[in-house]
């Protein structure tokens, strides 16, 4: 995500792309591929640069009745402060999943272990609350919390160090009980804390608990300042779970490429995949962000079984949408167009489901 501000506030911004020691150090355990690492995923100037070139044209483009009312999506007023009611479905993993907002979920395996996607309980790290608030922060911080009493996670996977995935005192305080999984590169955002970073290249793989994480390539960019001073010089990505033989997939933010035929060759069909729906509005967000139908066809490029939609919602930015719930109600005008066979579950925030 990115917000256009006034050039007076580039010195508080580039606060935010150091950290000053403030603890125990924290231990940084770097995971690269079997391969030798790719050279030409950097530019010269050593920053990373996605794998594929944007298209010049997509597989598909709503023209027409993009936005129709479904029965299932039940709306205060047109296409916004809606609930969803969705039939119940036969569970894939046997485990239980919450989405908390935007990118934020919960995936507790049936057998007790919890992992966390993108945790972020506040809208922005300071100095930005207040920076974007008088910009015109529109996101409402949902009131779910990240973990229940008593609970710890085996796992907290970020996906890129945008301000709406990665939320730095989140991070440290779920890093005081659990190990934090990070794109290449970000260590340098969290203080000495103590606390424990798996910083992973593309195609990396570690263990945990039983559950293979690898971190598998995305078409987005990333950084948490002017992009002189820190743009792209970290990674960006999704996620992939292994466990009890089936296969979670978490996207992150990302735009369509030939990336995701590529994650199928390697992986095989993911059984759940975790795809963002929203933000491709505006110029030149669908480089970095995926249609509704774009969506689709990153589900049918992987083999999902499930896609599970995100991006959307009563307490979201609405970063390039219409409204609250446009891009889910284009998502379902489109998978009746398009008669995929993409199964879908699509979830209200804060919403506990078997999957």
């Amino acid at each position: 995500m990115t917000l256009k501000l006034p050039a007076t506030f580039s010195l508080l911004l580039s606060l935010l792309t150091g950290c000053s020691t403030a603890g125990p150090a924290n231990q940084i355990l770097q995971h690269q591929p079997p391969a030798a690492w790719a050279s030409d995923t950097l530019n010269s100037d050593g920053r990373y640069r996605n794998l594929f070139a944007s298209p010049k044209q997509w597989p598909h483009n709503c023209e027409q009745h993009c936005y129709l009312a479904d029965d299932r999506v039940l709306c205060k007023e047109t296409a916004s402060d809606c609930q969803v009611q969705w039939p119940e479905m036969p569970p894939l993993l046997q485990a239980q999943l919450q989405w908390t907002g935007h990118a934020s979920f919960r995936l507790l395996t049936a057998d007790g272990q919890l992992f966390l996607f993108d945790p972020v309980s506040a809208g922005f790290d300071w100095p930005f609350n207040w920076l974007a608030a008088l910009v015109g922060n529109r996101r409402v911080t949902p009131q779910f919390p990240l973990l229940a009493d008593q609970q710890q996670a085996k796992a907290v996977l970020y996906s890129h160090a945008h301000y709406d995935h990665f939320n730095r005192a989140d991070a440290v305080a779920l890093g005081q009980q659990s190990p934090l999984f990070l794109p290449a590169g970000m260590a340098k955002y969290l203080p000495e804390a103590g606390l424990q970073l798996h910083e992973m290249a593309w195609y990396s793989s570690t263990e945990q608990h039983g559950v293979k994480i690898d971190f598998v390539p995305a078409h987005h960019y990333t950084g948490r300042s002017l992009y002189e001073l820190d743009g792209d010089t970290s990674l960006w990505g999704g996620w992939v779970l292994q466990l009890q033989g089936q296969k979670v997939y978490f996207a992150g933010d990302t735009g369509y490429s030939p990336v995701f035929q590529q994650i199928r060759n390697r992986y095989g069909a993911m059984d759940l995949c975790l795809i963002p729906i929203g933000s491709y509005h505006g110029e030149n967000y669908r480089n970095a962000h995926l249609t509704p139908e774009d969506a689709l066809q990153v589900a049918e490029d992987l083999g999902c079984k499930r896609m599970i939609p995100w991006g959307y919602g009563n307490h979201s930015w609405l970063m390039g949408d219409k409204s609250s719930h446009s891009a889910l109600l284009r998502l379902l005008s489109m998978h009746r167009q398009l008669n995929s066979s993409v199964e879908l579950q699509i979830l209200n925030e804060g919403e506990i489901v078997g999957v």
